[in-house]
């Protein structure tokens, strides 16, 4: 996990995960795997993705040093900067 914290005390923390997929995880030749993201009441994010067993795919990865900030901490970041 990772946390930044920007001027006006914005704090970002970011989560990764790293999976290793087998042959159990599909059920029927399919997996579905879901990320949510949530903050009490003020914010709720989900997105969900479905792979065909039977084809290989490439996937990119992503890591939290190498991305930029999410769009609400990227104009939240502007409107402070004002």
């Amino acid at each position: 996990m990772t946390s930044s914290q920007y001027p006006g005390g914005l704090v970002e923390t970011r989560l990764g995960l790293h999976f290793r997929v087998t042959r159990q995880h599909f059920l029927g030749g399919e997996m579905t795997v879901r990320c949510s993201a949530k903050i009490s009441s003020l914010y709720y994010k989900t997105q969900q993705h479905s792979v065909d067993g039977h084809m290989t795919y490439s996937v990119p990865s992503w890591s939290p040093e190498t991305s930029p900030p999410s769009p609400v901490v990227a104009q939240e970041l502007e409107e402070r900067e004002r």
